[in-house]
């Protein structure tokens, strides 16, 4: 970017800007949903097991 004057910078960096964080915030949304889903297969995992454990005792 030789010869640039800064409102083409600013410009630019705007429209990166604005591509970019709705990228990365749809990212993190669904890392968080993944995240979530995990750790409720786990609980109930853990639940399941708990109790057949309990199931299987004389």
């Amino acid at each position: 970017m030789t010869g640039s004057t800064f409102p083409e910078v600013m410009l630019a960096l705007m429209i990166l800007t604005a591509g970019v964080l709705p990228l990365i915030q749809t990212k993190l949304v669904i890392a968080r949903e993944i995240r979530l889903q995990e750790e409720s297969a786990l609980r109930r995992f853990a639940e399941r097991s708990l109790h057949e454990l309990g199931a299987g005792r004389p």
